[in-house]
């Protein structure tokens, strides 16, 4: 503790922010919700076996997360206008950890589900607190556009571990392990922001802009539609390619999960790359050469044979949609800036919402 004491200096200010604190929390609690949510995916191959239940009824499950999210988000984003980010981040934690230990422990589908509902408020809680408490400490936009997009790297980082541990843990160790694990890492990240964010009430000195008012604002609306577009390009492929790839070349499952490495590997090196300089180039220009190279290599996925052949198309598409979200995530806070008041929590709960539509759609 003491070694980590001296690597983040202190606890949370909001007149002399704590950055460094701020980043590692914020990153983990990015990692933590993404790589939970592949180790649940890809234990949902047993629930049928497990728990009786046919192929809609594990579809309703892995749903309800993100009908959960969609709701949530406005009420959360509002209320970090009012209150700050540090209590509902704090909350986001504690559910976490509810709802992970109610996976590892579940002996029922009704239990499974409704913990399954309530990741989803903890999501909500930790990417929209997050994002909104990075725009807020990082004032500087380059400074700003580099930590949002290396935060970013958690979420790519929780989709490239997840697999694979989830599946390891829970083929050798039993359904229990993987997510005992992960409830202690979120219970421990809990401990660590009592440390060096304690949750407080803080009111805003400014008022935020209503969500009405920021959806009527055309460069917000276009922004959002863009994340929805490239969020739609993840959540098409990820059902679709794998029973492709099953049906046509005959791939078996792990050829199938490596083939999703070039995938967030490059999107890891394109959030992180494109977010030092995005600032200097433009990054309305850049986000739409991102969607425009995501639509290309989505085209080019439909055409390879073999599994070597789509290899390239996978590692264009995380590219361009990494190089897509390390300038339109750090966009929006500055548009809040630049175009309406700094209170962050509903422009990312926007950004939030709509992620979740693109899935909920795909």
């Amino acid at each position: 503790m003491k070694l980590l004491d001296k690597f983040l200096r202190g606890s949370y200010d909001e007149r002399n922010p704590n950055k460094k604190a701020t980043f590692l929390i914020v990153y983990v609690a990015l990692f933590l919700d993404n790589m939970l949510m592949t180790t649940i995916e890809k234990s949902t191959g047993h629930l049928e076996s497990d728990y009786g239940q046919d192929s809609l009824y594990i579809g309703l499950l892995l749903g309800s997360n993100g009908f959960v999210q969609l709701v949530s988000n406005p009420i959360v984003g509002s209320l970090t206008n009012r209150i700050g980010y540090t209590v509902p981040m704090f909350f986001g934690f504690i559910i976490l950890f509810i709802s992970t230990m109610t996976f590892a422990l579940a002996e029922s589908y009704t239990a499974l589900f409704a913990a399954r509902s309530v990741q989803g408020l903890a999501s909500v809680c930790s990417s929209t607190s997050g994002m909104g408490m990075l725009a807020q400490v990082f004032t500087d936009d380059g400074e700003r556009g580099r930590a949002i997009s290396a935060a970013l790297g958690g979420l790519a980082m929780g989709l490239l571990v997840g697999f694979q541990f989830g599946g390891f843990l829970y083929d050798f160790a039993g359904k229990p392990a993987p997510f005992l694990i992960l409830a202690a890492i979120a219970l421990l990240e809990a401990i660590l922001q009592l440390r060096f964010l304690p949750p407080k009430i803080r009111r805003q000195d400014v008022k935020g802009t209503p969500l009405a008012k920021l959806l009527s604002d055309p460069y917000i609306l276009m922004a959002a539609i863009g994340i929805f577009l490239a969020s739609l390009c993840v959540s098409l492929l990820e059902p679709t390619l794998p029973l492709w790839m099953k049906e046509m070349m005959g791939a078996s499952s792990t050829t199938i999960a490596m083939l999703f490495i070039p995938v967030t590997g490059s999107y890891l090196f394109g959030v992180h790359v494109f977010g030092l300089f995005a600032h200097k180039i433009g990054r309305f220009l850049l986000a739409f050469i991102g969607l425009l190279v995501c639509g290309i290599s989505l085209i080019a996925i439909s055409f390879p044979r073999t599994v070597y052949q789509l290899i390239a198309p996978n590692f264009t598409l995380g590219l361009s949609l990494g190089m897509f979200d390390a300038v339109i995530f750090p966009e929006m806070g500055n548009l809040v800036d630049r175009r309406h008041k700094g209170v962050y929590g509903s422009i990312y709960a926007i950004a939030d919402a709509a992620v979740c539509c693109a899935f909920a759609f795909g």
